[in-house]
């Protein structure tokens, strides 16, 4: 299975930070179709005369949802509709027990803990051979600090694999993973969990005269969302069976 793992606010406390964390994982079923509309899309943004004004811009970003063009992000939200993948989230919103939790353990270690709790049953459903590919915003992007970082992810994923088998008794064999850390222009196909995860930061946080758009986007893709786990009150929502109640 192909993975693509990024995250949408941040894990500050105080004046300024977002009111919300999630991470967003995706699961793509077919990974070829999916390169092959993203080069599509690309190409018409290059070429388009009412999308090439943003060209250069585009160039700089690659598909990023919160630093697209409005054209070029409704674009790729109608793209996403006709994807074939699957996206599980875990969100946190902030408040006394986060802003206790976060300066006592770490920012990296309060991540960690949500990769972990958000891929343990993917692993568990998906024995055999699984590629991760995470977002690699680190503010040092030297190849050391990537080889570190993927050193230290490597480290969370077998204790993911470890709580897996602790949790499924019968898994028979370990799955083989790898991990990627990569950004949006290397690998365009992490816009997908981007996107998908502002589509769910932005419906979370509806404010007055965009909350119809949010509203809308969200309604659009609930179809490919298969879970979203409230942290906080450990509430766990299948849109189509269970609806996310804010």
């Amino acid at each position: 299975m192909l993975y693509f793992v990024d995250e949408s606010g941040d894990l500050d406390v105080g004046k300024g930070s977002s009111k919300y964390f999630l991470i967003c994982c995706v699961s793509v079923n077919n990974p070829r179709d999916l390169s092959r509309k993203i080069s599509k899309l690309e190409y018409e943004i290059e070429h388009s005369a009412i999308l090439s004004r943003h060209w250069k811009d585009f160039r700089k970003h690659g598909f990023h949802a919160s630093e697209n063009h409005p054209d070029i992000y409704l674009r790729f939200i109608n793209l996403l509709n006709t994807i074939d993948f699957r996206a599980y989230f875990i969100f946190i919103e902030k408040g006394s027990q986060f802003e206790e939790m976060v300066p006592r353990v770490g920012k990296e270690l309060f991540y960690d803990e949500f990769i972990k709790i958000i891929l343990i049953d993917r692993i568990i459903k998906d024995e055999g051979y699984i590629v991760l590919n995470f977002e690699q915003n680190l503010p040092n992007q030297k190849k050391q600090s990537i080889r570190e970082r993927q050193k230290e992810l490597r480290e969370v994923i077998s204790e993911t694999i470890r709580r897996a088998y602790l949790k499924k008794k019968n898994i028979t064999k370990k799955p083989v993973v790898r991990i990627n850390l990569r950004n949006k222009k290397s690998e365009p196909r992490l816009a997908v969990a981007d996107y998908m995860g502002h589509v769910l930061f932005s419906y979370l946080n509806k404010k007055e005269g965009n909350e119809t758009m949010y509203v809308r986007n969200y309604e659009l893709l609930e179809k490919k969302i298969g879970l979203i786990h409230n942290y906080i009150t450990k509430d766990f929502y299948q849109p189509r069976k269970k609806p996310l109640i804010i």
